[in-house]
């Protein structure tokens, strides 16, 4: 008989798939349209909202370059993170509502941003974890944290107004919590008046304005918000209302606490007006442009508010 070669049997090795040069070429398109379905406007604000917090315990020219744009960044990645998971959590509401960012639009999948956003967000624990004394490492959890429970089920507290105002407002107080934090600074009247009342801002009049531009998609995807439930001049009323009541209040805290507030407190004043009239004016049945009028004013006030705060501050010192 011949003889007869037996071979063993082979096991193949495992193969690494290497990225394509089209997927390489992707990554900086794919960033580019997760810091625009971040929402770049509200990334600014939740950073100036940090630097208020820094800026009111300490003086911004004493600190340490480095130290502060490593803070900075920290943050930025955990905004990154609650934005990002925010936008890949409302496909149905933005498509409704003919959003323009980029998940709506088809540009970014919600695959892609949930990937980017949890990139973001181990960034943002390892960063606080190793910036000074892990002053920041509480505060980043707590946040990542409020962004989960806001955008992602079970819990998605985004359907609720109520749920969405404290979770909103949360998130501000940790914001200038963080900032005063990194500047290893002492709490003052000054910051807790600013802090309190503009996380109200932010809260209770931020997410009302949002809700009643947004109705539509909100109750294609089920979300039972005060502007779904309730009639709309009544909710219109409340909306006027609660911005005319923080900003008499900023104003009554200035004037007892810290001349200085005065003039924040008066942009913010002057922005309360301004959205009452654009709110009480409103109808449902205006363009998506005219409906969020209300919200852009919102964001321009608290902008004015914040960015007078700094300047007046820094000046002072």
């Amino acid at each position: 008989m011949d003889n007869i070669e037996v071979l063993a049997p082979t096991r193949s090795l495992p193969t690494t798939s290497l990225p394509t040069l089209d997927q390489l070429l992707r990554i900086p398109r794919i960033l580019k349209s997760c810091v625009l379905e971040a929402r770049p406007t509200v990334q600014g604000i939740f950073m100036v909202r940090f630097l208020t917090g820094l800026a009111l315990v300490a003086p911004i020219a004493a600190q340490s370059p480095a130290h502060m744009v490593a803070a900075v960044l920290i943050w930025y990645a955990a905004i990154l993170y609650v934005y990002l998971i925010n936008g890949a959590s409302d496909v149905v509401e933005d498509k409704v509502n003919n959003s323009r960012r980029p998940i709506a639009r088809g540009l970014l999948s919600a695959d892609e941003a949930t990937v980017v956003a949890r990139t973001c967000a181990v960034l943002s624990v390892v960063g606080a974890y190793y910036y000074d004394n892990r002053v920041l490492l509480m505060p980043v959890l707590a946040m990542i944290m409020l962004g989960h429970l806001y955008s992602v089920p079970p819990f998605a507290f985004k359907r609720w107004s109520g749920a969405s105002a404290v979770t909103s407002g949360l998130g501000g107080l940790l914001t200038y919590d963080g900032g005063a934090l990194a500047a290893n600074g002492h709490v003052t009247r000054t910051l807790m008046v600013v802090t309190v009342v503009m996380s109200l801002w932010m809260g209770m009049v931020g997410t009302q304005a949002k809700d009643l531009s947004d109705v539509n998609g909100d109750r294609a995807a089920g979300r039972q918000t005060f502007a779904v439930l309730r009639d709309e001049r009544w909710v219109r009323l409340l909306l006027s209302g609660t911005a005319a009541a923080v900003a008499t209040g900023f104003l009554i805290a200035a004037d007892l606490t810290s001349t200085r507030l005065l003039v924040p407190a008066a942009l913010l004043a002057i922005g309360a007006v301004a959205l009452a009239a654009a709110t009480l004016r409103g109808r449902h049945e205006d363009s998506r442009s005219r409906r969020r009028l209300p919200y852009r004013i919102f964001m321009i006030s608290q902008y004015s508010a914040h960015l007078s705060v700094l300047v007046v501050f820094f000046l002072a010192r």
